[in-house]
């Protein structure tokens, strides 16, 4: 089951993204992200690369996780399916990336993960959000 759904138009990309927990709500994001750039896969070795990040907020935290994601796929040439984690609270994560070396990505390029209207709400025992790429 899908936990985001794509908002976008001709000049954005946005999704709305919602899980149990910050750690779901921040792979569900993760995922939605790399949707859009749909990679081709080089081989099925899956790879895994270390992160720690901290912001003074969570909303700020998600668009630093994001980023350093789309940061590390940059350098590296890879896509990140999934992250776990070692620890996650309001301010800070750390744990690992884990994904697939690419050949490529199919779509566009994503520049930026926007801090733009992001507001992570508790609805219905869930978390939900929405957050806006520059593209």
């Amino acid at each position: 089951m899908k936990n985001y759904k794509i908002l976008s138009s001709t000049s954005e990309y946005k999704i709305k993204v919602w899980g149990e927990n910050l750690g779901s709500l921040f792979n569900n994001s993760l995922l939605g992200m790399f949707n859009f750039i749909n990679p081709v896969i080089k081989n099925n070795q899956e790879i895994r690369r270390d992160f720690a990040i901290t912001a003074f907020d969570c909303e700020l935290l998600l668009v630093n996780f994001l980023s350093e994601a789309l940061y590390l796929s940059s350098v590296n040439k890879e896509y990140y399916f999934k992250a776990n984690f070692n620890n996650i609270s309001n301010t800070q994560a750390s744990g690992f990336f884990v994904g697939y070396e690419i050949i490529k990505f199919n779509h566009g390029e994503i520049k930026a993960v926007t801090h733009h209207d992001l507001q992570i709400k508790n609805i219905n025992n869930r978390l939900e959000t929405q957050i806006l790429f520059d593209i």
